[in-house]
């Protein structure tokens, strides 16, 4: 198997250096984690109005964009796309949860 196949056939390019190349950075540049429990914001829209969410997945990191999250809200059955700054830990005072 030739260096690099596995990796989505890179053609001998290191995993890291097509993940630059393709303008992403490392998962671990992520503040949260998967399966963390957050506040997430509702926007300007309802301006320091949170709901309670879970991470479900880490979604691929852009240059120049903050990192996003998929989130899934405890009272709904689908996922959400999130970016980081509309996060914050359950223990801050980013605001309160909506019941």
């Amino acid at each position: 198997m030739p260096a690099g196949s596995r990796h989505g056939g890179g053609g001998g390019v290191p995993p890291d250096a097509l993940m630059r190349k393709e303008g992403f950075r490392h998962m671990n540049s992520h503040r949260f984690r998967i399966g963390q429990q957050l506040n997430l914001s509702l926007g300007p829209v309802h301006p320091g109005k949170f709901v309670t969410c879970q991470v479900v997945k880490l979604l691929p990191v852009r240059d120049g964009l903050p990192p996003e999250y998929q989130v899934r809200n405890c009272g709904e059955d689908f996922d959400r796309r999130a970016s980081e700054g509309d996060l914050a830990s359950l223990n801050t005072d980013a605001g309160a949860p909506l019941g």
